[in-house]
């Protein structure tokens, strides 16, 4: 699934654990796509939710404390567009 640049990229990754479809997701692309803290505890504490979730392609966004870009990496794979 892709969320390119996408401004409510908050209010989407944290419903998304919630979706029907969400359990068969793979790979998560969000280039340009800001996220707080938040989210990633979010995130974090769905994974048995995204069992199948592999691989995140995004950046780091700027105002993201150290400790919740180690949890997210921790996490699940990810990794930075080129």
């Amino acid at each position: 699934m892709e969320l390119r640049y996408c401004e409510q990229g908050d209010e989407l990754l944290r419903g998304l654990p919630d979706a029907p479809w969400a359990g068969g997701l793979e790979r998560l692309e969000l280039p340009g796509t800001d996220f707080d803290a938040a989210t990633v505890a979010a995130l974090v504490a769905a994974k048995p939710r995204l069992g199948r979730l592999r691989e995140l392609w995004c950046f780091r966004p700027y105002e993201l404390a150290d400790d919740a870009w180690q949890s997210l990496c921790a996490t699940y794979e990810v990794r930075e567009p080129a």
